[in-house]
């Protein structure tokens, strides 16, 4: 039997992804890819294994090789199947599959990344990106296995939002020159805050939600938010398409928003290993880890611009390892 993508709770639930995955195509591709696939083992990456070891990288490094060793992360590599860049790894169910209580892995489709060598004894990857897929597939482990975890950590929370809020709104105040207008930004940007934390999150806490969207805000107008947040719960919103739908009726400026235009600037800006960050929380962190790290999957330039600018990114770490550590 071909192990399955997982289906719930996970990236099919995903709008942007059900725009890639017409007729489940892109789905039948990974499946595909999974069935064709040679699995890399530890000979091949030997040399850069080592280097994360002395690196020390991470403070996640040790659990991030652990996972590997027991196969909960999997390196595969198919020449003759495709995947887009934008799906670098996924987290599925395989029933053969022992080596923990849920039966299920994190693949990485390392072929976009790497090469076997002329004879066939080395993946060609550098150390860094190797390992930056393998962590962010980790994390996506994670955040499966433990789904209320992350929400316990507000500190965590609050700079993730924040990098998510700051993603979306460079891409809105280019288009749409929202800067100019400080109430109908702080309006914005609190939707696009409220969205992440309640649909892409998870956030069960209505107030602590409310609380840290308003906190990334500069200079928030925290009734006028309110008054927002009032709203917002009666548009009762599951997806980005709804938020783009509450965010448009904020302003005629907004007329024009919709998912295409967002999905093609993502692509345009942060390239298109970013895009299902969107509304995958796995892939948010994906996008955080390659950029502190200092890797070149997605467009570092303006992700190093917004990660500097994040305040309290030295948290990231110490806030993300207390949970998994």
């Amino acid at each position: 039997m071909i192990a399955k993508v997982m289906t719930e709770g996970t990236m099919e639930d995903s709008y942007i992804f059900s725009i890639f995955n017409e007729n489940k195509e892109l789905t039948r591709k990974m499946l595909a890819y999974i069935k064709s696939a040679a699995q890399i083992d530890e000979d091949f990456i030997a040399e850069q294994l080592m280097q994360i070891q002395k690196s020390r990288i991470s403070p996640l490094a040790e659990e991030v090789l652990g996972a590997y060793a027991r196969g909960e992360i999997e390196l595969l590599y198919s020449k003759s199947v495709k995947v887009p860049v934008s799906t670098p790894f996924v987290v599925r169910k395989d029933p053969s599959f022992k080596g923990n209580l849920y039966g299920i892995k994190a693949s990485i489709f390392v072929a976009n990344f790497g090469s076997i060598n002329k004879n066939q004894n080395m993946l060609d990857i550098p150390m860094k990106n190797l390992y930056i897929l393998m962590e962010s597939a980790y994390i996506a482990l994670y955040i499966h296995t433990h789904p209320n975890t992350l929400e316990r950590n507000i500190g965590l929370m609050r700079i993730v939002s924040s990098v998510y809020m700051e993603m979306f709104m460079r891409i809105l105040n280019k288009e749409f020159a929202l800067s100019l207008d400080t109430e109908l930004y702080g309006r914005v940007a609190f939707v696009i805050g409220k969205f992440f934390l309640d649909v892409v999150w998870g956030a069960s806490n209505p107030d602590i939600a409310f609380n840290v969207v308003v906190s990334n805000i500069k200079n928030a107008n925290k009734i006028d938010l309110a008054q927002v947040n009032d709203m917002y719960k009666e548009a009762e919103i599951k997806d980005i398409s709804g938020a783009l739908l509450f965010i448009k009726s904020l302003s005629p400026r907004l007329d024009s928003l919709s998912v295409k235009y967002i999905i093609q600037r993502y692509m345009l800006t942060y390239h298109g290993g970013a895009v299902m960050a969107i509304d995958y929380l796995p892939y948010m962190f994906y996008v955080i880890i390659n950029t502190v790290l200092g890797g070149f999957l997605i467009s570092q330039t303006t992700l190093s611009d917004i990660i500097k600018n994040e305040k309290d990114i030295k948290s990231f770490y110490p806030e993300l390892t207390k949970i998994m550590l």
